[in-house]
């Protein structure tokens, strides 16, 4: 089943080829967001990436849980999900240098570009491997055992839209099926929105139109943060019928926080209603918010039909900041 990244952001692209001319056109269609390394030899690609770890290696998003009672038990593996952990990698520098994909052409002095790509198999990068007409059967056979995730004709009119629209998806592509496993954890209780196909085509859609470059998950409703090209950022909230039921089942329950719920009850009423919806911050509870406060924090929803009702709404990050 498919689902969105936990995060995305841009990354480095890697350009191999002996051709220095196409090597500057290639460096020239990506956006300035992204790095791109270029390599003549294909030599200098391998010592490269003999030094290579990936940024993302170093990032903790799941932990083992030793103070679980279950821990020290044969049967139970007990696994925290820190999602506050994850969303704080938007603030790591490296994160740009990440390499998502690589482009290898095929037709190399020394070595040829299927070879080079099965030297890098190992890495979980994506390979596109740029052909000639002669090279088809070729690059297809090597399609075929996974040697290579995309190739390209480099003789084609189209061949600079190709690039960037392939490498753009198989960018995707590789923090998706990084982020998987963690997305998986996330789903042990129910399905999220980040794995419903309804919702994936509407948020994918929305990044477009609203031009984002990075989007990095802030909790585990499936709510991002997101950052346009103009380094604007917002806060995507999505609740659901389950969240927003359990938020009014805790405050009709709960009589140690508030004495007084009158403070509260237009608050509750608006959420039970679906008028709005709340959100107090990332990482942030509402009982860390005084009642007088509440209504800085509670936003209308527009609600998207797709494997259940979606609440959705965009919080300036600013906002929150004042």
């Amino acid at each position: 089943m498919p689902t969105l990244p936990a995060f995305y952001h841009p990354t480095k692209i890697v350009s191999v080829d002996d051709d220095h001319l196409f090597l500057t056109a290639v460096s020239q269609l990506f956006s300035p967001d992204f790095l791109v390394q270029t390599f003549n030899h294909p030599d200098d690609c391998l010592a490269f990436f003999d030094a290579y770890v990936p940024p993302l290696d170093s990032i903790s998003m799941t932990r083992c849980c030793i103070e679980h009672e279950k821990y020290d038990t044969i049967n139970h593996a007990i696994i925290d999900v820190d999602v506050q952990n994850l969303s704080q990698l938007q603030f790591f520098h490296d994160k740009n240098q990440e390499v998502s994909v690589i482009l290898v052409d095929y037709s190399m002095q020394k070595m040829n570009g299927i070879e080079l790509c099965r030297s890098l198999k190992k890495f979980p990068f994506k390979k596109i491997l740029l052909t000639g007409n002669a090279d088809f059967h070729v690059a297809v056979h090597a399609f075929n055992e996974n040697i290579i995730d995309r190739f390209i004709r480099k003789d084609s009119e189209t061949v600079a839209h190709d690039i960037v629209f392939h490498t753009e998806k198989l960018a995707q592509e590789y923090f998706r099926e990084r982020t998987k496993p963690f997305i998986s954890h996330l789903e042990t209780d129910g399905h999220l929105p980040l794995s419903d196909p309804i919702f994936i085509t509407f948020f994918e859609f929305w990044c477009k139109n609203h031009t984002i470059k990075e989007y990095f998950l802030i909790d585990k409703k499936g709510s991002f943060q997101v950052t346009n090209h103009q380094n604007e950022s917002f806060y995507c909230i999505i609740h659901t019928d389950q969240s927003l039921n359990a938020f009014v089942e805790f405050y009709n329950t709960c009589t140690e926080l508030y004495q007084d719920k009158r403070d509260i009850i237009p608050f509750i009423t608006a959420i039970e209603n679906r008028e709005k919806i709340p959100f107090f911050g990332p990482g942030k509870e509402s009982w860390e918010c005084t009642p007088a406060t509440w209504e800085n924090y509670f936003y209308p929803a527009t609600i998207i039909h797709g494997r259940e009702k979606y609440y959705w709404t965009v919080v300036d990050c600013k906002r929150l900041s004042e």
